[in-house]
């Protein structure tokens, strides 16, 4: 049985400020979450149409984990803060 809690929210502004991010800096990443969102939504779409053939699985509700991921990766290799999949 599957159990939904709803996610607090964690962190303030300032502790965002602390980071060094900045508005700019936020909304890339909201950006980025939503894109990653319409990307596999849209999979999911091809794959009950049968166009993808196996298996499909959706990170809905892990967007932030995927972009938190990819932009440590992008950190890491000096991209700074450019979100790459070459990691």
């Amino acid at each position: 049985m599957a159990i939904a809690r709803v996610a607090e929210p964690s962190g303030s502004l300032q502790d965002v400020k602390e980071w060094g991010l900045d508005r700019e800096d936020l909304f890339t990443i909201y950006r980025n979450m939503l894109v990653t969102r319409g990307v596999e939504e849209r999979g999911h779409i091809l794959y009950r149409q049968g166009k993808i053939p196996g298996s499909f699985y959706t990170g809905r509700g892990n967007e932030g984990a995927a972009v938190g991921v990819a932009g440590l990766c992008a950190l890491v290799a000096g991209a700074d803060r450019e979100l790459h999949l070459s990691c």
